[in-house]
């Protein structure tokens, strides 16, 4: 069994956050809440399974359900005021509301992340990460989504208006990407439009789509975007010195540069990129002392 929450509404059955997805408990357990403060579930067998440690005591802990979909825990007489010791929205796994965030927040000290399920019928966490890369050595931030560790997808850096490196991520009809940072903190997150129930959607096949409930046709998820479809939305497809292009072809070079290897192109793999056609000669070392370069 697992601890899940879905829309009330919204069917058949979409579950969009799951408490306990590396560990099942048995038929018959029951969400407690101790004393301490600890969130957990017990089954039969007195197996359990820990929701969240609590490092204070709470004199009336209490757990509440908010509309936004957001489980939240802390002192009851606090949580009217969205004062939460702990909040599912901390931990997201393959679905984001509006108004969840993706990234760091000096406050909770927690990097919050999309990761995948397993399979389509298996929660536990799964091949494919969404996260928010705050960059390196000056680098600018950049969304990552990453399989094993390995860069499959990149939008970024933010210029203000959007996530650069195409147009899934900018303002539209259906909704309003948000990028803030600050030194307390540095997250993405989205504003739906229109009332509309939408969510960002991470599924085991690594496709990264918003999602919008249809609710006066076909009451399923109609596609708004998918940020990962076409070939140019995957990292490094054209390889180094490639530029990749919506044409017959989608890999070209730029000028000056050539295919690394022709043959390979003719099969349309672009992997090897392309190289220059003359090669950089720096033996001759009076270049550099009888032309010196200036760097203003």
């Amino acid at each position: 069994m697992y601890l899940g929450l879905w829309y009330k509404d919204v069917g058949p059955g979409t579950v969009v956050w799951v408490g306990n997805r590396r560990n099942l408990v048995n038929c018959g357990a029951f969400l407690g809440l101790d004393t301490g403060g600890d969130i957990f579930l017990q089954d039969f067998m007195r197996v359990t399974v820990w929701i969240h440690k609590s490092n204070q005591t709470v004199p009336r802990s209490a757990i509440k359900l908010l509309d936004s979909g957001n489980l939240v825990y802390g002192d009851y007489s606090n949580l009217t005021a969205g004062e939460y010791l702990w909040q599912s929205f901390d931990h997201p796994f393959d679905t984001l509301f509006p108004g969840m965030k993706l990234g760091w927040e000096k406050k909770s000290d927690i990097d919050r992340s999309m990761r995948s399920w397993r399979t389509s019928f298996d929660p536990a966490p799964g091949d494919y990460l969404f996260r928010l890369d705050s960059g390196d050595s000056g680098q600018l931030s950049q969304l990552l989504l990453e399989k094993n560790q390995r860069i499959q997808s990149r939008w970024g850096p933010w210029d203000g208006e959007k996530f650069s490196g195409g147009y899934a991520l900018m303002d539209n009809q259906a909704y309003r990407p948000i990028f803030h940072s600050d030194t307390d903190a540095m997250y993405f997150t989205f504003e739906a439009k229109n009332d509309s129930i939408l969510i960002l959607s991470l599924n085991a096949d690594g496709k990264l789509q918003f999602l919008r409930w249809n609710n006066n046709s076909t009451n399923s998820w109609d596609e708004v975007k998918t940020l990962n479809m076409a070939i140019c939305d995957q990292y490094s497809s054209c390889g180094p010195y490639g530029v990749c292009t919506d044409g017959d072809l989608q890999c070209g070079c730029l000028d000056g540069f050539t295919a690394a290897s022709p043959e390979e192109w003719y099969k349309m793999n672009f992997t090897q990129g392309c190289r220059r056609n003359t090669s950089l000669n720096y033996t001759d070392r009076r270049i550099c002392k009888e032309h010196p370069t200036e760097v203003a």
